[in-house]
């Protein structure tokens, strides 16, 4: 005979169903432990986050750049016209640069991107000893570093330029950021040589009408690349120079590699065998009659108004 279980009592659950009913609860339990512990840290953890960024924000842009609250939408004025911070281009004398007692093919040597503490130290040195002037487009943060190698090619007669701030397209700025890095640069290099740069070139040859305007100093760009910072290799440099070089060529290179000095000095030494006469780009407009316009950018003696954005490299 097969043995009959009995029915739990009426109002007290088998141990099966205890079991069952005690494991539901014990599972529900853990959820609300679950969901009261994610109700907690949740807003902690964002709170944490924001908090972090904020201060990231803080230490980025004003320990680490005080100037940042100082920024200023409109651009200082070019070519002797005040501005708010009594700023101006040039000596401020309005005394203009004679292009006379030039004689022969004429060439204008410019160099970006530095100064390096190496690099551009020993290219004036190399360029002093040939009485070769030249002219700098400096960028703000390294000029900051190596103030006292601006102040030695300002001294040595050589031009300083502005290359913006931090080397950034200026076509992809709004218009207080695009502010920034021409505002800034020029009180860099106004501090270190005791006047604002004649003249500005863009980064990575970015440039367009709108921005042109916006910026509102003129703008120069080159007619000879010899793409120096690509091979970075002297002979491959000198040569892309003298296969390209004309009477009145306005040559871009860069005072960050030391195979750019080889190629340079040799250049020199060459074309002054031949009667070639070098001058800064002041010296290079005085001597071509062109008084370089606010807003406009040259293209050696050529002035242009690009339709885009133009990228040489």
């Amino acid at each position: 005979m097969s043995k009959v279980i009995p029915a739990a009592k009426k109002g007290k659950p088998s141990h099966e169903k205890c079991a069952i009913e005690w494991n539901k609860k014990r599972g529900h339990s853990g959820q609300e432990q679950y969901r009261e512990f994610f109700r907690l840290i949740l807003p902690i953890t964002l709170a944490a986050m924001v908090i972090g960024f904020g201060l990231m924000w803080v230490v980025n842009n004003l320990w680490i750049n005080p100037d940042f609250l100082n920024r200023d939408a409109q651009m200082i004025p070019p070519a002797n016209e005040q501005g708010a911070d009594g700023l101006s281009a040039g000596d401020g004398s309005g005394e203009e640069i004679s292009g006379s007692g030039i004689e022969g093919p004429v060439v204008a040597l410019t160099f970006d991107d530095g100064p390096d503490e190496n690099v551009t130290a020993m290219l004036i040195d190399a360029l002093d000893e040939r009485g070769v002037k030249v002219t700098f487009f400096v960028i703000g943060i390294y000029a900051q570093e190596y103030p006292d190698i601006i102040k030695k090619a300002y001294d040595s007669g050589h031009q300083i330029c502005s290359h913006t701030c931090d080397h950034v397209s200026l076509t992809k700025l709004d218009e207080e950021e695009l502010a920034y890095q021409i505002n800034q640069n020029i009180k860099i290099i106004q501090d270190i040589i005791g006047e604002a740069p004649r003249f500005i070139r863009p980064p990575l040859a970015a440039i367009n009408e709108k921005t042109a305007a916006q910026i509102g100093w003129p703008i120069m760009m080159w007619t000879v690349d010899p793409r120096d910072w690509e091979s970075r290799n002297a002979d491959t440099v000198y040569q892309n120079i003298m296969d390209n070089i004309y009477d009145g060529a306005v040559i871009i290179l860069h005072d960050r590699f030391p195979t750019t000095v080889d190629a340079v000095t040799r250049v020199v030494d060459t074309l002054l065998d031949r009667g070639w006469c070098f001058v800064t780009l002041d010296e290079y407009y005085q001597y071509y009659d062109i008084k370089p316009a606010s807003g406009q950018v040259y293209r050696g003696t050529t002035e242009i108004y690009p339709k885009k954005c133009i990228t040489i490299r």
